[in-house]
């Protein structure tokens, strides 16, 4: 809140303080002052989680999603209070039932997942930061035949990393100004390939607290070009496949989901079915 406060200021500052200082930071920057105003109007609303996450996952949907790992592959998680859940991907065992959850017990999941095998955070721009995620959905969806299936998950982000950077100009005048989270909406497409386990990540859209996608798209671009955080698509795919990439995984970076291959599973499939969104292993 302190930030976007103090962003304003910083602009309507430029503004009074002249046309050229104007000018050099419109050309400098990118950066449109009216536009930008008009957008932290916006964002200097107070932030209620509980309003952009009416309905998110909780520990009953982790303890669902576990109890039922282990019904697939036995003894595959443990837990205990000190470390947590783990997972024991070299266990003697088979995959001897299909593993099937809604989307809120996936969300639930990768939740542990990014706590656990991503504590350092994301990388956005050249600088590491720590994320947490409030909020998972999907909606699967079939096009011409193909199953396109469109996640639509919130984090928070840590602006704290940024911070060390900011000791030059424009940077200093909000070095203490700038505020600990922000709140990132990410909506992304997932198809499933040939490969039993492929799968491609898409941009689909990004919002920032209560703003529009424009409004967001445009509000970054004033980061990136203060922060350089990448644009709008860059922070979603960012996003978008470090979730993918721990839960399903690749070859040569397995998941979740990949890592039950070598165990005996044959495929996955994202289903809408009973009224529910599935993510269904077999």
């Amino acid at each position: 809140m302190k930030f976007i406060k103090g962003l304003i200021k910083f602009i309507l500052g430029l503004l009074i303080i002249g046309g050229g200082t104007y000018v050099f930071v419109r050309v400098k920057y990118g950066i449109d002052p009216i536009n930008t105003i008009n957008q932290l109007s916006q964002l200097n609303e107070k932030v209620d989680e509980k309003k952009l996450a009416p309905d998110p996952f909780d520990e009953n949907d982790l303890t669902g999603a576990m109890t039922s790992l282990n019904n697939s592959v036995p003894n595959l998680v443990s837990y205990d209070e000190q470390n947590g859940y783990s997972f024991n991907y070299s266990i003697d065992k088979r995959f001897v039932a299909t593993y099937q959850i809604t989307d809120k017990e996936l969300g639930a999941l990768a939740d542990t997942l990014l706590k656990t095998q991503a504590k350092d955070g994301i990388k956005i721009g050249d600088t590491l930061v720590p994320i947490s995620l409030i909020d998972f959905s999907f909606s699967p969806n079939i096009i011409s035949g193909e199953t396109i299936t469109t996640f639509s998950v919130l984090v928070k982000i840590s602006l704290d990393p940024f911070i060390a950077k900011m000791s030059s100009f424009p940077l200093n005048m909000l070095r203490n100004k700038v505020p600990e989270n922000l709140y990132v909406n990410s909506i992304f497409d997932v198809t499933k390939t040939d490969d039993s386990f492929g799968y491609n990540v898409n941009h689909n859209t990004l919002k920032l607290n209560y703003l529009t996608s424009a409004d967001s798209e445009d509000f970054i671009n004033t980061l990136n070009a203060l922060l350089s955080i990448g644009t709008a698509e860059s922070l979603n795919m960012t996003i978008g496949s470090k979730i993918m990439d721990l839960l399903i995984g690749t070859q040569f970076d397995p998941g979740l989901i990949y890592n039950l291959s070598y165990l005996g599973a044959t495929t996955y499939e994202f289903s809408y079915t009973n009224n529910q969104n599935l993510l269904t292993v077999k």
